[in-house]
């Protein structure tokens, strides 16, 4: 039984391995099938059963006004056929006897068919259609030593694109930068009220243009004028900042009335006459501080406005910072009529004077404004600025800024700093030497820490000098006794 049961599994491994060995053989089979297929598909074995073709040709790849198309069918197709759809309409089906033009643009596709179906290629590099109308903007630069008046043309083309810009009447030929094309002017005279300009695309569709731009022909030489004059007046370091800085922004704004092509006179000429007046001349200040300002923890801060000061053009103007000369008496009195206009109950005063007046020594008045900035006293966090002009007393808005306050005076004179000392947190009461304000409390315990340092610079010296005479004794005592001790022992011998 056991022999019969080892034999039949003998046979089962047989047969297990030659079925395997038939499913290589039947795939290897195969695979050289196709393999054979491929490599002789064009071989007088398959010719016959070789499907075939039309072939359409176009003339053009790239853009082009037009396309010709070219359909070469095989001698098997008896009836050339073919139809091509525009814009999902289809047109009847024709017989093909020559080659055809596609002159529209858009994607044409054109289908040439045979026994069991159709080739199709689709036409979509027409362009009829001219470059779009340019927009023409002159940059004026008069603040540039280089390229100060620049045409410039920005052209667009929806297809092929732009190939090149011509200023056709005079002959004139723009660069091209990026994407427009420029015309440096700066040296070119132009003749005429109009100018032309010609914009061809890739394939030849132009875009003539006439027009009159205004600033081109009536401002030129007024561009090329106010060019040299900026650059006459080199750096500016002959006039103030705020003075330099104003005659920038009147070159920068008249740049732009010039690149306007809907420009106004009379804008140009106000801004001309602007120029020539800031250019003629500038205000020169310098300061000295006279003295230190008594009671103000720092110097004030100011700076003079001339904006308004045009008749004193080419003046030397200088500012001085002083305390006002007051007798005790009348900054107490100033003082009383203060704390009333403040209405602060408990305060102090501070006093500073500001003089405004020519090099020569000659007073001017201030036409215009000044900025002061200044820090307050410490601790103090209420604080009203009042002006004295012809004995009457104006308080100057100000705006606060950390510990320090700024405001905006239109006359030089006499100021005064009222601060309110009950603003001075924790403190109602105090004293205030050389311009700083000490509570009762600070002020009282300044004073016992200082007598208590004084007591202890006392005590010390005298407690080291009571402890060094105390160890002298000791020390004396203890040779005293050594002395007896040593004498009983002699008498004892």
């Amino acid at each position: 039984m056991e022999r019969n049961i080892k034999i039949s599994s003998v046979d089962n491994m047989r047969e297990a391995r030659v079925n395997i060995f038939k499913s290589f053989v039947y795939v290897f089979a195969i695979i050289g099938f196709l393999l054979i297929m491929v490599l002789f598909r064009n071989s007088f074995w398959f010719e016959s059963y070789a499907l075939e073709v039309p072939t359409i040709t176009l003339s053009e790849e790239d853009w082009a006004k037009s396309v010709s198309v070219s359909i070469s069918y095989p001698e098997s197709i008896a009836e050339p056929l073919y139809q091509t759809i525009k814009n999902g309409v289809e047109s009847e089906i024709k017989e093909y006897t020559e080659p055809f033009i596609i002159s529209s643009e858009g994607d044409t596709e054109v289908r040439a068919f045979y026994e069991s179906g159709f080739i199709s290629r689709t036409v979509s590099n027409v362009d009829i259609t001219p470059p779009t109308e340019p927009e023409i903007y002159l940059d004026v630069n008069l603040m540039s030593e280089d390229k100060n008046i620049m045409l410039q043309v920005s052209a667009s083309d929806l297809k092929s694109g732009v190939s090149s810009v011509n200023v056709a009447i005079f002959n004139y030929q723009f660069q091209r930068v990026e994407d427009y094309f420029e015309l440096d002017m700066s040296d070119i005279t132009m003749i005429g009220d109009t100018f032309n300009i010609e914009i061809f695309d890739t394939v030849g569709n132009k875009r003539t243009y006439s027009g009159y731009y205004y600033s081109v022909y009536d401002y030129i030489e007024d561009i090329r004028e106010y060019t040299q004059k900026f650059y006459s007046l080199g750096d500016g370091s002959q006039f103030t900042n705020a003075r330099w800085a104003e005659i920038v922004s009147a070159f920068s704004n008249l740049e732009m009335a010039f690149k306007s092509p809907l420009i106004d006179s009379s804008e140009v000429n106000s801004l001309k006459n602007l120029i020539d007046d800031l250019s003629e001349g500038d205000i020169s200040f310098s300061s000295r501080i006279v003295e230190p300002l008594i009671g103000m923890d720092s110097n004030i801060l100011y700076a003079v406005s001339t904006e308004n000061l045009n008749a004193l053009l080419g003046s030397e103007i200088v500012l001085e910072v002083s305390n006002p000369v007051l007798s005790v008496q009348e900054k107490n009195d100033y003082k009383e009529l203060l704390k009333t206009l403040s209405g602060f109950e408990n305060i102090d005063l501070y006093c500073f004077k500001l003089e405004l007046s020519e090099k020569t020594g000659e007073e001017v008045s201030l036409s215009g404004s000044m900025n002061i900035d200044f820090l307050i006293p410490e601790g103090c966090t209420i604080v009203k600025l009042f002006d004295l002009e012809e004995g009457i007393f104006e308080e100057v808005p100000l705006a606060e800024s950390g510990e320090r306050r700024s405001g905006r005076v239109y006359s030089d004179g006499d100021f005064f700093l009222v601060v309110d000392l009950d603003s001075i947190e924790g403190t109602r009461n105090g004293y205030t030497i050389n311009g700083r304000y000490y509570s009762l409390e600070l002020f009282w315990g300044t004073i016992g820490g200082i007598i208590g340092l004084l007591l202890l610079a006392f005590f010390i010296p005298f407690l080291l000098i009571q402890y060094k005479d105390k160890l002298s004794s000791n020390k004396l005592l203890s040779k005293i006794r050594k002395r007896n001790l040593e004498r009983r022992k002699e008498k004892r011998r």
